[in-house]
């Protein structure tokens, strides 16, 4: 028979635990948008781990719940879904503009500190 006992230290273990878990999702986040999702650092299990032992933290029993585990299958294919469409980050406007996720109009090319010349 195997079995698994978790048992706390004292007060303030939940609330540790779950700013560690907080930490190390943050630099899951960081490393996903900074290298991509095919780094060698997370894989799409490490992301899922962290997600279910934050559920696991907060004291509620399964975290099947709330988040489902995709399979690798359904990972490759939106994996190639999404390599098809342009990032938002590096889209321009008919007219060669840079844009932003935030404003979908294209933002005039600026000059010196990042004022655009009201000369020209």
């Amino acid at each position: 028979m195997d079995a698994t006992v978790n048992t706390g230290l004292g007060a303030g273990t939940r609330e540790r635990e779950m700013m560690m878990i907080q930490m190390i999702q943050q630099l899951q986040e960081k490393l996903l948008m900074t290298l991509g999702p095919e780094n060698p650092y997370v894989s799409p299990d490490n992301l899922y781990n962290g997600i279910a032992k934050s559920v696991e933290a907060a004291g509620l029993k399964s975290p099947d719940l709330y988040f489902s585990k995709p399979t690798p299958e359904e990972i490759q294919r939106r994996m190639q879904a999404s390599a098809g469409q342009p990032n938002a980050e590096s889209r321009s406007c008919r007219c060669g503009h840079r844009t932003t996720p935030r404003r979908r109009g294209c933002l005039p090319k600026t000059t010196g500190a990042g004022w655009r010349s009201s000369a020209s």
